[in-house]
């Protein structure tokens, strides 16, 4: 009995300590120029600004300190495993294990960091300035 409530007490602490807005709405990994962008409960869509070769979508879980991502970027199929950190607003990931269609590749020990992006302000149009302008009036000399 008390070993079934330890498992239960440490799941539900697991699952609290866990931040499921984490995995959310688009964030940036800076750097690197990819957006990623969490829908649903496990639904993700990924893209580069600057590849177009990089852009496709999978399913993801986690927990309290792994990411796990199944990817199909153009039929190339990836499966991802990160570890992550929750730091202020941002999120510190780290890959641990990555397979590229089944194939184990060799992975950087780089830590990378996501941000939220920014919302681009509405740029208003400058409308253009008002000038007085006078009237003239020339009168014709008498002759």
């Amino acid at each position: 009995m008390k070993k079934m409530f330890f498992t239960i007490a440490a799941t539900v602490s697991l699952l609290c300590a866990t931040d499921s807005s984490l995995f959310t709405g688009s964030w940036l990994v800076k750097n690197e120029g990819l957006t990623l962008t969490f829908s649903g409960k496990d639904s993700v869509k990924f893209s580069s600004a600057s590849d177009e070769t990089i852009n496709g979508s999978g399913k993801f879980s986690y927990n309290d300190s792994l990411l796990t991502a199944k990817l199909d970027n153009e039929g190339t199929l990836l499966e991802v495993v990160y570890r992550y950190k929750k730091v202020g607003e941002t999120v510190t990931v780290t890959t641990k294990s990555l397979k590229v269609n089944g194939d184990p590749m060799e992975i950087s020990k780089d830590t990378m960091t996501m941000v939220r992006p920014v919302a681009k302000k509405a740029v208003k149009k400058a409308e253009p300035k008002k000038t007085e302008t006078t009237k003239t009036t020339t009168k014709k000399a008498k002759k």
